[in-house]
Parts: structure tokens; sequence; C-alpha cells
């Protein structure tokens, strides 16, 4: 094996929840064996705060909107806000594009 992910559906986990993950191996023909375990808490999603798109109504590609993201507050500092679109010729969300200030 050259590697392994380990995924879980985000509405699986209570934010703010510990958990602990442990993955136990064995190989070999005496049957040796072996673990590893790590604690995680989910994140608390951020609150307080607004998301404005301006102007409200538009067309695709002449129109230029606005995006403010203000006021949100978390403990986890600091809040960094990703903004992506989504792209009508491919499936799904474009998270490699960077939208640029301005």
């Amino acid at each position: 094996m050259d590697g392994a992910n380990l995924l879980i559906k985000s509405t699986a986990l209570v934010p703010g929840q510990l958990y602990t993950v442990r993955v136990v191996a064995s190989a070999g023909e005496d049957g040796s064996s072996g673990f590893a375990s790590a604690s995680l808490r989910a994140n608390v999603p951020p609150v307080g705060g607004s998301f404005v798109v301006s102007p409200a109504t538009g067309e695709a590609l002449s129109t230029k909107f606005m995006l403010q993201s203000m006021g949100w507050v978390d403990s986890d500092t600091p809040v960094v806000y990703s903004f992506v679109y989504l792209d009508p010729t491919s499936v799904g969300w474009c998270k490699q594009c960077k939208l640029t200030p301005g």
C-alpha cells in the first residue's frame, strides 16, 4: 500500500466535539501489529458576520460584482476568506481559480 485517505462527511462531525482516530495495522506471518492514534477537535464555524454581493443582480461576464465579507469572529485567528465560483463549463466549483481584488 502506497498511501491511504480517511474521508469523513462534513455533516458527520459536531462542531467543537473532540474525536480520536485510531488505526490498527497488522502484517507478516507472525501476526505482529501496531497502532497509532490522534485526537482532533472539529472546528467551530465563525459567527456574527455578513456577506454582501453588490449589485444583487447582473449578467455573467459583463457585470462587475463586489463581494464583501466582514465582521466574522472565530477563535481560530486570523479569519481567512476564500471566494470561489461555479464554472458552468465544468463539474463543480472552480476551487483553483483566484478572484483578484478590485
